[in-house]
This record gives C-alpha cells, structure tokens and sequence, in this order.
C-alpha cells in the first residue's frame, strides 16, 4: 500500500490541525485480499520498566462506505534488538465517540519489571476490508492527537490535609 502524509487545516482537532494519512492499496487476485492488516507507526519513544503508561489516539476515519470496512487499533511495538516483552490491554471505554466525527481510542501499556527501558513505536494497526478485493482502495484517516502518559501508582493513596491559611 501507498501512504501520503499531509497537515489538513481544513479538518482540524480542538481548532488545530489533523495529519491527513491518504492511502492507497491496489486491488489483488490473491485469496486473502479482502481482509488486510496494517502497522503503520507514528512515533517512537522509551518507556521505563514497572510503570504504567496511558496511550490515547484521537482519529477520524471516513464515511462508512458498502464497499470498505476500516478498524483502527493502537499498538506497541518495540523498537530494542533484544526482545521484551510489552503488556497491553484496553481499557473500558476504548472507543469513545467524539463530535465531530472524531473517536478516541485508549489503551494501557506496561514494560514488566525486571526489564532495561525500552524504545517503542506507537502506532495504529489498521484493519480493511473489501467485499471486491480486485478494485483498489481509496481513502483517508486523520490523526488529531497521539498522548503517552504515566498513571498513578495504585498504591499511592492521596489524602488531602486541610490547613488554615489566615
């Protein structure tokens, strides 16, 4: 498949800018075109062992059409020549619906202790299939907003301490 990049001012999140990814995929004769999985990466970064990490992707995909289904996924893979392991789960409200046409997409990612910091590509993994897998495909994703960011430990308890100030 064919992926162009471009900054859409046209189609903007929280009044910014969205990056337009516009794909094309040629049509195929081969018996398992009609489903076809896609890792695109969209930026790297470390993570440090035993702590646990949010990932959020705000995206936008096309209209529904009858010919091309998409899923979105968010994922992780790492970047390290040695091998370690990366936990991800969803977490409940994993797709969210956001005006717009925009949804928001959330998982929770973990290096398990004992491992050295690890680099990671976050990413989307993108799913499309087609009822014609002989016609290429034609569409566009934007991507509003990727954050990655640190949770709270569980076990840290808060308790606010009131004072008298005058």
């Amino acid at each position: 498949p064919q992926v162009k990049t471009a900054l859409d001012m046209k189609d903007a999140w929280i009044g910014g800018n969205s990056l337009k990814l516009s794909y094309h995929i040629a049509g195929s004769q081969t018996e398992d075109a009609s489903f076809r999985c896609l890792w695109v990466p969209i930026q790297s970064l470390s993570l440090s062992p035993g702590n646990q990490y949010i990932a959020t992707l705000v995206f936008k995909t096309p209209p529904e059409s009858a010919s091309v289904q998409l899923d979105v996924g968010l994922s992780m893979k790492t970047l390290s020549p040695v091998s370690q392991d990366i936990q991800i789960t969803s977490l409940d409200s994993e797709h969210v619906a956001l005006i717009g046409g925009w949804t928001t997409l959330s998982i929770n990612v973990c290096i398990p202790a004992g491992n050295t910091v690890c680099s990671v590509a976050c990413g989307i993994v993108l799913g499309v299939f087609t009822e014609d897998p002989t016609q290429s495909i034609d569409f566009d994703l934007h991507l509003g907003s990727l954050a990655v960011y640190t949770t709270s430990p569980t076990n840290t308890r808060l308790t606010p301490r009131p004072k008298i100030l005058w």
